[in-house]
């Protein structure tokens, strides 16, 4: 597990067999899977660079898909126009 960053929220895999993770703070941020009997770790998906929000929570979806929260915040907003009546 070295070198895999921090690790964020944790869930059960369907049929309790399993636990999937999402890992942050690294360059290759990914979803995995820890399979319990042997303690072998996948990789689910690749996350990548996607700027994601710091500290929420994320898991992963019943048809496999990542969730997670991005961050598209207002922090590039440099100009807005207002007209009021």
């Amino acid at each position: 597990m070295k070198d895999r960053g921090f690790i964020g929220y944790m869930e059960w895999t369907d049929g309790g067999k399993g636990i999937l993770f999402d890992t942050f703070l690294v360059p290759e941020s990914a979803f995995y899977r820890l399979r319990l009997s042997d303690l072998h770790v996948d990789t689910v998906v690749k996350i990548g660079d996607l700027r994601r929000y710091f500290g929420p929570w994320t898991g992963i979806a019943p048809d496999g898909s990542p969730l997670l929260v991005r961050d598209i915040s207002n922090g590039e907003i440099y100009s807005l126009d207002l007209d009021l009546p």
